[in-house]
């Protein structure tokens, strides 16, 4: 075979990326610029150049004056005479020693992340992968489609950035179940170019145990609101009870005194005058017990919301809470009871007592709406007023527990009510 040497004519750019004069070069043999095993390789490449084929971006390297190895891409065609004998090359070498390195430094960098990452083409299959990902498939996948290697159905994942053009300097972030047996990942899509081509970076973050932690303290949650909504629900009970018990038993007491005081009225003589009035303080003050009874009772368990309905109930309560206020009530409802569940109905009740006990307490409000509507498959329910709000910051809100507890009374009282 013949040893290719350097052409007849090289121009001035091989002595700044040789380091060798023009004169130095022009003649000698491949050889003696290359490694012998690079040297063996392009022999071949070149034996099949003669034969009449192109060279067409053929990387290769040579060593420099220096020792310093060159990374070259080679663009050639065969120049042939008359009778179209192969008697000669002309082509130009490109010198990508910086480019080359640039890529080899950014793959050891690649290769540093901790996390399993790896880098596919357009059309998924994987270029590079770094070395925690090689660990967890056990196996070099240059090659392969990435969604065959960590989706455990072996199916591209629907919302696979791949599908879509993702801009350079944008990142997309998806999670997937199902991957490298039964775990969660966010995976991280980065655009990029990768030896030339467009290319997707790749970053796998396993999730499984936040994602356990996550569903682990929503069931939590779940058994707080539940156990909250039993509790309230006992409570409401024992309201119900303990308002049975005021009205029955010390209502009745009540009556009988008022009856034993009449009847020792009766019994009076004219002249007992300090007597009457003593008497008729007593009197009073047993009214005075009576409706204290009445209204202890109507805040423990209203008596209209279990004989009247509930927009009877809040429309009374309106009404008394103006009077007792002075702040103006208004009530926007339909015609007609609501038909909801008991445990909806004293929910709503209930906010709309905390509700106008903290216009009263905070807002310095005039005026007060109360927006009670019924639809196929929902409750409209609105309180505002005219008060002062809210403070502009969150850290200046008190700290109480009542927006809290209408908040969960509407998630178990209201939502959990099919």
């Amino acid at each position: 075979m013949t040893v290719p040497r350097l052409a007849r004519y090289l121009n001035p750019a091989w002595e700044r990326t040789h380091g060798y004069r023009v004169d130095e070069m022009l003649g000698r043999p491949f050889s003696d610029f290359q490694r012998p095993e690079v040297f063996a390789r392009d022999i071949h490449e070149f034996a099949r150049h003669l034969s009449g084929g192109s060279v067409k971006e053929y990387e290769t390297t040579h060593i420099a004056k220096d020792g310093r190895e060159l990374t070259l891409l080679f663009s050639a065609i065969p120049l042939c005479n008359a009778a179209g004998e192969v008697v000669g090359t002309q082509g130009t070498a490109i010198d990508i020693t910086e480019r080359k390195e640039a890529s080899s430094l950014n793959e050891s960098l690649l290769k540093t992340i901790p996390f399993p990452m790896d880098i596919v083409d357009t059309q998924g299959r994987v270029l590079f992968l770094n070395g925690p990902l090689d660990q967890v498939l056990g196996r070099n996948a240059e090659g392969e489609r990435c969604w065959t290697l960590y989706r455990d159905d072996k199916t591209q994942c629907g919302d696979c950035p791949l599908k879509r053009s993702l801009e350079f300097g944008t990142t997309a972030v998806i999670e997937s179940s199902g991957v490298f047996g039964g775990r969660t990942f966010e995976i991280l899509h980065t655009p990029m170019k990768y030896k030339g081509q467009d290319a997707m970076l790749e970053v796998f973050l396993d999730i499984s145990e936040r994602k356990r932690t996550e569903e682990q303290t929503l069931e939590r949650n779940k058994e707080l609101r539940e156990l909250y909504a039993s509790l309230q629900t006992v409570r409401e009970a024992e309201r119900y009870r303990l308002a049975r018990e005021l009205h029955d038993d010390l209502g009745q007491r009540v009556t009988a005194l008022r009856m034993d005081l009449d009847w020792m009225e009766s019994k009076m003589t004219p002249t007992s005058a300090q007597v009457s009035t003593k008497m008729a303080s007593v009197n009073g003050q047993i009214d005075e017990l009576a409706d204290s009874i009445r209204h202890l009772t109507e805040d423990m368990r209203p008596g209209m919301l279990d004989t009247l309905g509930l927009t009877v109930a809040v429309e009374d309560y309106l009404v008394k809470f103006s009077a007792r206020t002075g702040i103006n009530c208004e009530f926007d409802t339909l015609e007609g009871e609501l038909k909801v569940p008991d445990e909806v109905a004293i929910g709503i009740f209930r906010i709309v007592q905390e509700a106008l006990n903290n216009t009263q307490k905070y807002a310095k409000a005039s005026r007060v709406s109360v927006l009670l509507r019924q639809t196929d498959h929902a409750i409209r329910f609105k309180i505002d007023d005219d008060g002062l709000g809210f403070p502009d910051t969150a850290s200046e809100v008190r700290k109480g527990f009542g927006l809290r507890g209408m908040q969960e009374r509407v998630s178990n009282s209201v939502y959990r009510t099919p």
